[in-house]
């Protein structure tokens, strides 16, 4: 199992459902299409969103810890975590943020690999 206390998001299928069946549910949200989670051995609470929801099949499901990475920290997620799934999952909610929420990032990721 993943150590969980060094991730901030998956996007891996079997690892979430996994996970949100070990959790207990706080609260849903049928209209966003979100579902938010407590770790009872961390007491950490978790929430469950998708990404791409254009997309045929409704998207791709990840699991955030919240409070959900700022745009900076997605950044830094996506350049350094070890996590393949953790990448995916930093990269596609930092264009979901740019698209929906009209976050820009595209900037700051440069200016990043630039220093690297």
């Amino acid at each position: 199992m993943t150590e969980l206390n060094k991730r901030h998001l998956i996007s891996d299928c079997k690892l979430i459902d996994s996970l949100v069946n070990q959790f207990s549910i706080v609260s849903s949200d049928n209209d966003n299409w979100t579902k938010t989670f407590l770790d009872k051995t961390t007491n950490e609470n978790w929430i469950s969103y998708y990404v791409d929801t254009a997309q045929h099949g409704g998207g791709h499901n990840i699991l955030g810890r919240l409070p959900l990475p700022t745009t900076e920290k997605l950044i830094d997620i996506a350049i350094h975590s070890e996590s393949e799934d953790e990448v995916f999952a930093a990269c596609r909610t930092l264009t979901d943020n740019e698209e929906l929420r009209k976050q820009d990032f595209r900037l700051a990721l440069i200016d990043k690999l630039e220093i690297i």
